[in-house]
């Protein structure tokens, strides 16, 4: 295949796609799943990733993530396991939230429930919940294919473009808006240099992803420790 690159989602997926999406997804797992079930689930997944407060963690991430999942094709084992990980890893999204990896864990117990609702089977809901804590670290030691694509697709907006980067970095600034504006450029590059500190992306197909991120994230310390009082790009 060739060589995957940032999806550009100009436009909206309209709901009737992405509910048509879903329903495919939820199907592949029970196909006797109900209409309604799907349906009232759905709508609750939508709720969530259109909360007033979110700025990168939204629709927009879902669809970005799910077209990757187009673009790595038969590259990934099971897909609708890494499309239901994708619905479910963000759907609680509390920026209030103090104790590290609690949003993680309330997204996998949140997506649990809910995927209950529609009849899929326990061990899968057992792979996606893992998936989904996964996403704490980024982290993986295991030799899980799929899940190594799914942390590199969700940590790929490091890897995109400079100005898709950025409007992300100003997306995660938004949504931590009641943050002081000191702390959180102490706490955001704190972040930066971490992850800066070992390799970002797990799989072969994300590799050529690394250099763009490591440069992006040098560029965005350099943004937020020269930023003026009006939070002007330098």
């Amino acid at each position: 295949m060739s060589e995957i690159t940032y999806p550009a989602i100009e436009q909206e997926v309209t709901h009737e796609a992405l509910f048509a999406s879903f329903t495919t997804m939820i199907r592949a797992k029970n196909p006797h799943a109900q209409a309604s079930d799907i349906t009232q689930i759905f709508d609750h997944f939508i709720a969530r990733y259109s909360e007033p407060h979110r700025r990168h963690h939204t629709l927009t991430h879902i669809q970005e993530l799910l077209a990757f999942v187009e673009m790595l094709g038969e590259d990934i084992q099971d897909p609708e396991i890494i499309q239901l990980a994708i619905w479910e890893h963000d759907i609680v999204h509390d920026t209030r939230a103090t104790q590290p990896g609690i949003n993680e864990e309330h997204s996998a117990v949140t997506g649990t429930d809910l995927y209950t609702q529609v009849g899929i089977p326990a061990p899968i809901l057992a792979i996606v919940e893992h998936y989904t804590r996964a996403t704490i670290t980024h982290d993986a030691d295991e030799i899980d294919q799929d899940l190594l694509l799914f942390l590199d697709m969700d940590m790929a907006i490091l890897g995109a473009p400079w100005e898709r980067y950025f409007h992300y970095a100003q997306a995660i600034r938004e949504e931590y808006g009641w943050v002081d504006s000191a702390l959180y450029g102490n706490r955001r590059i704190g972040f930066l240099n971490s992850t800066l500190q070992r390799p970002i992306f797990k799989s072969a197909l994300f590799a050529h992803f690394e250099e763009q991120a490591r440069e992006n994230m040098a560029k965005e310390i350099e943004w937020l420790e020269s930023l003026d009082s009006a939070g002007a790009m330098p």
